[in-house]
């Protein structure tokens, strides 16, 4: 089925994805469980070691199995948000694929439809860790051997080492998309790991420049989301500055009744945390539903380009018969 020119213009693909997570306001709750799963999961990664661990490093060398218990509860943890994550992607992903006829799912039917394909994405994402784990002590580790042995930094060390990182981003870069390429056939498809892997691949790499300015755009309106976000930050901060002055010229609350001043200040805050998690619970289901449908116009062209050699072959076998 041949596609329009403006089906494939990457702006109508982002506003038709925009259109399609405000529209569906329920899917915030899974883009507000990416978003809490992924920060604390960043904040695990990011924990300051040299200066937490040296004053806790004592009080776990003497109590070995309460060391042992917290760090199984720690993996447990990390486990469990890492699964939470995955399920809130998979549901958003069903809920775009297969809600385009107007079919609408609760949020039980996608959540028990998401564990269904929960291992499928789990065995992918340990997988392409790995991989890459191992891609960075392949390239990495032999030039710190060979730091370590000349025992000083040289000009033509530095080239190895930023050619090293330009090859290892390269390679995560690719990996990037292929996760999420993967993902979505094999919500979409119920592909097997391996056969969502080649199926990706090679969709990105017919489509690896599309892909580049389609993963911009996302990143554009992200950064437009984010400022919008600060604007109405920044705003709300001056209204609140505004209000807190007429109260102080007024003498009312604030020089006389510093507990209503310290309320004001709550609500505030409290006002502007949520729209700040509904803004960027709001992101997070963007980017996945965009990213559904980006993937599906790409394998909706593969599927047509496939379909235009069988065609022609067979339009040639009858006109061969029929002479």
């Amino acid at each position: 089925m041949p596609t329009s020119k403006k089906n494939d213009s990457i702006l109508d693909l982002l506003k038709k994805a925009f259109s399609l997570t405000w529209k569906k306001r329920f899917l915030w709750i899974f883009g507000f469980l990416i978003l809490f799963c992924s920060n604390i999961i960043n904040l695990f990664s990011y924990l300051p070691e040299e200066k937490v661990y040296p004053h806790l490093s004592l009080f776990f060398q003497k109590n070995s199995y309460l060391t042992l218990g917290l760090s199984l509860l720690f993996i447990l943890i990390l486990l469990a948000l890492i699964l939470i994550k995955l399920i809130s992607q998979t549901a958003i992903i069903i809920s775009t694929s297969k809600g385009k006829s107007g079919k609408t799912f609760a949020a039980r039917t996608l959540i028990k439809s998401s564990v269904e394909y929960l291992k499928k994405l789990f065995q992918l994402d340990l997988l392409l860790f790995l991989v890459l784990t191992a891609t960075f002590a392949t390239i990495f580790l032999p030039l710190f051997f060979f730091l370590e042995t000349r025992g000083r930094l040289s000009l033509s060390i530095l080239f190895l080492f930023f050619a090293a990182l330009i090859l290892f981003f390269f390679i995560g870069f690719i990996a990037y998309f292929i996760r999420k390429f993967s993902q979505i056939s094999i919500v979409n498809s119920n592909l097997s790991l391996i056969d969502s892997l080649e199926f990706s691949y090679s969709i990105f790499r017919s489509n690896w420049k599309k892909s580049l300015v389609f993963y911009i755009g996302i990143l554009l309106s992200e950064i437009l989301l984010q400022t919008i976000s600060i604007l109405i930050f920044l705003l709300t901060t001056f209204s609140s500055l505004i209000v807190l002055v007429l109260f102080s010229i007024l003498g009312a609350y604030i020089t006389s009744n510093q507990i209503e001043m310290g309320w004001i200040m709550v609500i505030y805050l409290t006002a502007w945390l949520f729209i700040l998690i509904l803004l960027q619970s709001f992101l997070e289901t963007f980017k996945q539903t965009a990213w559904v449908l980006f993937f599906e116009k790409l394998t909706l062209k593969k599927i047509d380009n496939q379909k235009k050699p069988l065609e022609e072959g067979l339009g040639k076998k009858i006109l061969t018969e029929n002479i």
